[in-house]
């Protein structure tokens, strides 16, 4: 009878212990959901100032776009000054060349003639007076050469200036269009880095928001789990106070008679767990033997916006993790959601999958048989306390493993 009564406070101390292990796992969830929280809000502050820059470089593109318009227009306009002035100063320079040539010739024909032209002045004037005004005629016309040759020189060194002075301004606003264009590309480079910042943001905080939901749902299953343990364990302790006075009623016979009923007394019934080897219909071993409790079941869907793809088995961390069937190491590596998990092929596009493990110790190419060590268990990405999450694809398509385990 005091064995009877050893296995029922065993039993509802697991229960007991496990209540408050579906408790204390809800409450670092809760933690860890506050803790996203003031995260995503972290990251939201800094995607609002990473767009704002982005909104303010764009400005600053707009306004030297703006400004490089204007100067384009300007150097548009300059060129055609440029264009006109080198038409003029070509025509002063043709004029001056031809006011020289006919200067040249009226010299010419003067210093040839000079004398003889003297002598037909004097003696084909009238008087002394017409004389003096054909030799005063003479005079001025050399002396209209001069001043209409210094004109044209000094008109064509006037127009030649203004070509200079239109073709240095023409220099500055090209160095001004380089500088420009040079600004405005360096403004996009910089606002297509933060625009990636902001997307970068963006994907942390969708990332974060995916965590959060999927804990929520894991809280909600603890939650439920805690209340089914608290329910177990006040039918324990009812079956336990019936046991206590039913032995406390045989302790008073006589011991030949109590000994008799011990023999006789029913089986005691253990907390609720899953047998693999009575579940499965397949051929895989366990891959993690000595713990056959299931947190979660393949297809469950409490708190979940999907059905669970596999099954989750709670161990203490460092639990020694194995293969469930001979293959090969597929892949061995660390994944945000699935933590550090394994891939094991065996053929025919089987894959049985192990994730949130403590440390894998195996890698990718490696051979391995049934019940080779292949990792320990831990709570590495999104996870919610030490367990191993094993499942089965086929063809890339989730298969139910109590389908492959026997």
């Amino acid at each position: 009878m005091k064995k009877i009564l050893a296995v029922f406070m065993c039993a509802v101390m697991l229960v007991s212990l496990s209540n408050v292990a579906f408790a204390d796992v809800a409450v670092k969830e809760k933690k860890r959901l506050q803790e996203i929280e003031k995260e995503n809000n972290k990251l939201a502050k800094e995607r609002n100032e990473a767009q704002q820059e982005v909104n303010k470089l764009e400005e600053q593109v707009a306004e030297v776009s703006n400004t490089l318009n204007q100067t384009n227009d300007q150097l548009a306009k300059t060129e055609t000054k440029i264009g006109k002035t080198k038409k003029k100063l070509k025509k002063a320079q043709e004029k001056e060349v031809s006011q020289y040539e006919s200067m040249k010739v009226r010299i010419q024909y003067m210093y040839e003639n000079g004398n003889t032209q003297m002598i037909d002045l004097l003696f084909n004037s009238d008087s002394i007076t017409d004389f003096m005004d054909k030799a005063e005629y003479i005079t001025e016309l050399s002396q209209y050469d001069r001043n209409m040759l210094n004109e044209l020189v000094a008109t064509k060194e006037q127009i030649a200036n203004a070509k200079t002075e239109l073709e240095t301004q023409k220099g500055k606003l090209v160095t001004l269009q380089k500088k420009q264009k040079s600004s405005i590309k360096k403004l996009i480079a910089l606002s297509e880095t933060k625009q990636e910042e902001v997307q970068s943001f963006n994907g942390q905080i969708a990332a974060n928001e995916k965590h959060a939901e999927d804990l929520e749902a894991e809280i909600r299953q603890q939650e439920k789990a805690a209340a089914e343990a608290a329910s177990r364990a006040a039918a324990e302790e009812e079956s336990r106070e019936a046991a206590k006075k039913e032995a406390e009623k045989k302790e008073q016979q006589p011991k030949e008679q109590t000994t008799t009923a011990e023999k006789k007394s029913e089986p005691v019934t253990l907390p609720p767990y899953h047998n693999p080897r009575t579940v499965g219909t397949g051929s895989y071993g366990w891959p993690l033997p000595g713990y056959t409790y299931l947190s979660s079941n393949y297809g469950d869907t409490d708190g979940r916006t999907a059905p669970h793809n596999g099954i989750d088995i709670p161990a203490p961390a460092g639990t020694q993790i194995v293969a469930a069937a001979a293959g090969t190491v597929e892949w061995a590596y660390y994944s945000v959601s699935a933590g550090n998990w394994v891939g094991i092929n065996h053929g025919n596009g089987i894959y049985t999958v192990y994730m949130h493990m403590s440390a894998i110790g195996v890698s990718a190419g490696m051979k391995v048989n049934e019940g080779a060590p292949i990792g320990l268990v831990g709570t590495t990405g999104y996870s919610t306390g030490n367990h191993l999450h094993f499942g089965v694809r086929v063809n890339g398509v989730w298969q139910n493993p109590w389908n492959y385990l026997s």
